[in-house]
Order: C-alpha cells, then sequence, then structure tokens
C-alpha cells in the first residue's frame, strides 16, 4: 500500500516535471516564430532586394537600434 503511493507520487512529480519541459520549449518555440515573422515584417517594410542574408539582417537590426557592428570581416 505504502509503495504504491509512493510510487504515484513519483509518477505525478515526473509528470509535473515533463509538462514543465514541454510549455518552456513551447515558449521558445513561439519565441523563434515570432522573431522570424518580425524580421519578414521589417524586410517587407523596408523594401529590401535580392538575397535577405545573416548580413543584411543585422545591417537593419544595427539600423534600426542604433547598434554598431562588433564583428567585420
Amino acid at each position: 500500500m505504502i509503495q504504491s503511493a509512493i510510487a504515484a507520487k513519483l509518477k505525478q512529480r515526473a509528470m509535473a516535471d515533463f509538462k514543465g519541459r514541454y510549455y518552456e520549449a513551447a515558449r521558445i518555440v513561439q519565441a523563434t516564430v515570432q522573431g522570424f515573422k518580425a524580421m519578414l515584417w521589417l524586410r517587407e517594410g523596408f523594401g529590401f532586394v535580392g538575397a535577405w542574408t545573416f548580413r543584411g539582417q543585422n545591417r537593419l537590426l544595427g539600423r534600426c537600434f542604433e547598434l554598431q557592428a562588433v564583428n567585420k570581416t
């Protein structure tokens, strides 16, 4: 009887931990998707033509938020 109660409690804790990790992963994915949407929205708004590279995105963000370039290659 006591062993089954302990097993049930452990199972309950494991499920709570799993749900917490699942929701955290879902929040990260949602934030990533929102970031992609924001970059596409900015790209359309500024009328970019041609390849949309990481360098282009970095330049755009630098101009929008007055950031200085750190790594110039």
